[in-house]
């Protein structure tokens, strides 16, 4: 399974990653079939989105 996301600042993914529903996700109980543990790789933008 691979998650992309946009956040606008590190504050507010920090925020997103420390809520009860991310845990589930990550401790593999929504669904068993998950690698656990998993792995996190954040990247910069390198241009923004057209309109």
């Amino acid at each position: 399974m691979f998650f992309y996301e946009n956040w606008t600042d590190q504050e507010v993914l920090a925020k997103h990653m420390n809520k009860p529903n991310f845990y589930r996700y990550v401790r593999g109980e929504v669904d068993g079939s998950l690698v656990v543990p998993w792995t996190a790789h954040v990247m910069a933008m390198v241009s923004q989105p057209s309109s």
